[in-house]
C-alpha cells in the first residue's frame, strides 16, 4: 500500500526457516533501508536514512538525540545536527509560521501518503517510533517511511475491531504523541488533503473487495509451509491462521465504515478551494486563442464574492508564490477557471507554469507574515481529457472525471441518464453565433431539480436563467446578452450548462459584438 501510493518502504517476502533439517517456521523477510535499499529502489544515494525511536519531540542534549536516532546510511557523519534542527522546528515554531516552515523542509506529499496509510491500516507504533525519517542531501528535503507495521489491522487486540477500527482519523496528532503528525494536522489545508486521501483510497486500493483478496492471495502463498509449522506460540491449531483472512477483512469493513461516517467532522472549512483540473486537455476545452492547454478551476463555496487579488497558485510548494492571480474576484458559488500553459502573454489568467500529467501537487495560497495555506491538492497520474476533481463542489473524495465540468457543477454523472434516471435531458441554443436575443432550450423526459446558467471562457458565471425544480418538457428562456447585473457582455465564447444532481449537458454560445 505505501508504494501503491510513492511512498518508499522495504520490500517482503514470507520465507520457511529451516535450520540444520529443523523447521523453525514460517517467517517474513523484510528488506533493510540502507545503501543497497536505496540502490534497488533508483533512490539517491545521497540519502540519509535514521531510524526512529523516539516521537520527534525535544531532547536534553546531543547524546539523547544520538541514542533514538540512529543512522542507517551515511553512519561515519558524526553530526546530528541535521535533524535536531528538523525537531526544533516541528517543536518551536508559532501556529501561524507552521506550514511555511514545514513546506519549506519536508515533502508535504509523502507525509499526507504516508499519514493516511498508517491511519487507514490502525497503525499503533508509529505514533512513538518505529518509523524512518530521510533527508535527500541533495534537495535538502525530508520524508517519513515505514519501518514496522506488526501492530496494524487490529492485531494489537486480536482483531477487536470494537476500538482498534474506530480510532481517529488523525490519530496520533497530539503534542504528546508524533509533533510531526500533529504539526501537520494544525494545517487546515494538509488535514483535508489527508482526509480526502484516505477517502480516495477507501474507494479503490483499500477498498473492502480489493484488501479482501490482497489479505486472500498473502494466505494461500504461505498456506502450505503455515501448515508444517507445528509450533505457533503454544497453539498447535492452525484455525487462527485458517480464520485470518476473514478477521482481517472484517476489520477493513468495519474500518471504512467508521471513517465513512467520521471523517466529514474533521474535516476544515475552506472558502475558496482548487475544485477540479486537467493536466492532459487534448479536445476539452479551448482558450481564447483556440489552445487546449491545462486548466484549473477554483470554486467559492460562500455565499460573498471573493476577490482574488493577494492569492498566489504554485505547482511547486518551494515557491509558494509562483502565479499571482489578477484583480478580479470570484462570485458566490463561482467557479473560476485558470490556464495552466506559461502563455503569460496571452492574459491575466494564464499561469506560469503548467501541470505534470504524472501527478504533482498544487497549493493555493495567499501572503502574510509568512505563507498562509488556502488549499492543498495532490494528483497522481492523468489521462487524456479526463480530470481530476471533487466529487461535489467544494466536498471530498476527489475522483477522475470522464466527463469533466470546468466551470460549472461537479455532480457524479451516470454514464446512462435516459436510462438511469429517466430524465433523458436535451439542451440546444440558436442562433448561434448570436448579435441580438438568443434563445436556450432544455427538454426533459419527466420533473427534475435543474440548474441552468451561462458562463464565460474563463468559467466565471455570467448569468443564471433556473435553479430549482422544473417540470417535464420543453422550457425556453432568451437570452439578451447581459450579465446578472443588467451589463452587456463582451463578444466571445460563453457556455451554457444545464445539470441535475445525475447528469450535465453543456453547449457552446459565441456572441458577436
Amino acid at each position: 500500500m505505501f508504494r501503491d501510493t510513492g511512498v518508499p518502504a522495504p520490500d517482503t517476502e514470507p520465507i520457511h526457516l529451516v535450520i540444520n533439517n529443523y523447521n523453525v517456521g514460517t517467517y517474513l523477510m523484510v528488506e533493510h533501508p540502507d545503501e543497497h535499499f536505496l540502490e534497488n529502489h533508483n533512490l539517491e544515494d545521497s540519502t540519509l536514512i535514521y531510524k526512529c525511536y523516539d516521537r520527534l519531540a525535544l531532547l536534553p542534549d546531543s547524546a539523547a538525540y544520538k541514542e533514538m536516532y540512529t543512522k542507517e546510511t551515511f553512519e561515519d557523519i558524526e553530526s546530528w545536527g541535521d535533524i535536531i534542527s528538523l525537531i526544533e522546528m516541528l517543536n518551536t515554531t508559532p501556529s501561524a509560521a507552521v506550514y511555511d516552515s514545514l513546506i519549506r523542509v519536508f515533502d508535504v506529499e509523502n507525509f499526507v501518503n504516508y499519514y493516511s496509510n498508517q491511519i487507514l491500516q490502525g497503525g499503533f507504533d508509529w505514533i512513538w517510533k518505529n518509523y524512518f525519517v530521510v533527508r535527500d542531501m541533495t534537495t535538502d528535503r525530508w520524508q517519513i517511511w515505514p519501518w514496522d507495521l506488526d501492530l496494524s489491522f487490529g492485531i494489537q487486540a486480536l482483531f477487536d475491531t470494537t476500538w482498534t477500527a474506530t480510532t481517529s482519523p488523525i490519530r496520533g496528532a497530539s503534542p504528546t504523541f508524533n509533533v510531526l503528525a500533529y504539526r501537520m494536522m494544525e494545517v487546515g489545508a494538509i488535514r483535508n488533503a489527508h482526509l480526502c486521501n484516505m477517502q480516495y483510497r477507501m474507494e479503490t486500493i483499500f477498498a473492502d473487495n480489493a484488501m479482501a483478496g490482497k489479505f486472500q492471495d498473502a494466505h494461500d502463498r504461505i498456506l502450505f509451509d503455515t501448515e508444517r509449522d507445528w509450533r505457533k506460540f503454544g497453539w498447535e491449531s492452525n484455525r487462527w491462521f485458517y480464520d485470518g483472512v476473514d478477521e482481517l477483512s472484517d476489520f477493513v469493513e468495519a474500518r471504512n465504515a467508521y471513517l465513512e461516517t467520521a471523517i466529514p467532522s474533521f474535516m476544515i472549512h475552506q472558502d475558496l478551494v482548487i475544485n477540479e483540473l486537467m493536466a492532459a486537455n487534448l479536445t476539452t476545452l479551448q482558450d481564447e486563442y483556440g489552445e487546449y492547454d491545462d486548466w484549473i478551476e477554483l470554486y467559492n463555496s460562500t455565499d460573498e464574492t471573493i476577490y482574488l487579488s493577494g492569492y498566489y497558485l504554485t505547482d511547486d510548494l518551494t515557491v509558494p508564490y509562483a502565479w499571482a492571480f489578477p484583480d478580479t474576484f470570484i462570485e458566490p458559488y463561482g467557479h473560476f477557471i485558470v490556464w495552466a500553459d506559461e502563455d503569460m502573454w496571452q492574459g491575466p489568467v494564464h499561469a506560469n507554469f503548467k501541470l505534470g500529467r504524472n501527478g504533482e501537487g498544487i497549493a493555493l495560497h495567499r501572503m502574510g507574515a509568512a505563507v498562509e495555506s488556502v488549499d492543498l491538492v495532490f494528483f497522481g497520474p492523468q489521462g487524456d481529457d479526463i480530470s481530476w476533481g471533487r466529487s461535489t463542489d467544494g466536498s471530498c473524495p476527489f475522483d477522475y472525471f470522464a466527463e469533466p465540468t470546468p466551470g460549472e457543477e461537479n455532480f457524479p454523472i451516470s454514464s446512462t441518464p435516459a436510462a438511469t434516471t429517466g430524465i433523458d435531458p436535451s439542451l440546444r441554443a440558436w442562433p448561434n453565433p448570436a448579435s441580438g436575443p438568443g434563445h436556450i432550450s432544455l427538454s426533459l423526459s419527466r420533473e427534475a431539480l435543474v440548474s441552468v446558467a451561462i458562463y464565460d471562457i474563463s468559467g466565471r458565471r455570467v448569468r443564471g436563467l433556473h435553479r430549482g425544480s422544473l417540470a417535464a418538457g420543453i422550457t425556453q428562456w432568451v437570452w439578451d446578452g447581459r450579465d446578472d447585473s443588467g451589463r452587456a457582455v463582451a463578444g466571445g465564447i460563453y457556455w451554457v450548462k444545464a445539470w441535475t444532481p445525475e447528469t450535465s449537458l453543456v453547449q457552446k454560445i459565441v456572441r458577436l459584438r
